[in-house]
């Protein structure tokens, strides 16, 4: 049984652009050829780090999310583990998101109606009266 994972790791800041469209598409190879289902992928994005990381001050973050077989997490670290190009990684397991849309009529319903002011001042004159 698939799980459901969040990978996001921290790539060399001197990859071109080229190489590291490579690079994002040797891990979601490496997930795909392992009967792994990519969901979800943030582009690559430049960011400054907090502190050095192999003498560098930036990195490129990118993150996917995906189902994969529990057992196989390891050789998916392990070969994160051993891509020069990647300082970091992090591999979560997560709970699925559900989102459920509404549909017009149950948006509708849902809507309170307007109540006149007579109608108030009369319902509260029974309450009162009572």
């Amino acid at each position: 049984m698939q799980r459901f994972y969040e990978l996001t790791y921290l790539a060399s800041p001197v990859l071109e652009e080229k190489e590291l469209e490579a690079l994002k598409e040797k891990v979601k190879g490496f997930i795909s050829n392992n009967e792994g289902e990519i969901e979800s992928e943030i582009s690559p994005v430049k960011v400054k780090l907090g502190y050095p990381i192999k003498k560098f001050k930036e990195g490129f973050l990118v993150t996917l999310e995906f189902n994969y077989s529990p057992q196989k997490i390891e050789e998916l670290d392990k070969m994160l583990k051993q891509e020069k190009h990647i300082s970091r990684h992090l591999i979560l397991q997560k709970k699925r998101r559900i989102i459920k849309t509404e549909s017009p009529k149950e948006k509708k319903a849902k809507k309170p109606k307007k109540v006149e002011l007579k109608e108030l001042d009369k319902k509260l004159k029974e309450i009162l009266e009572e």
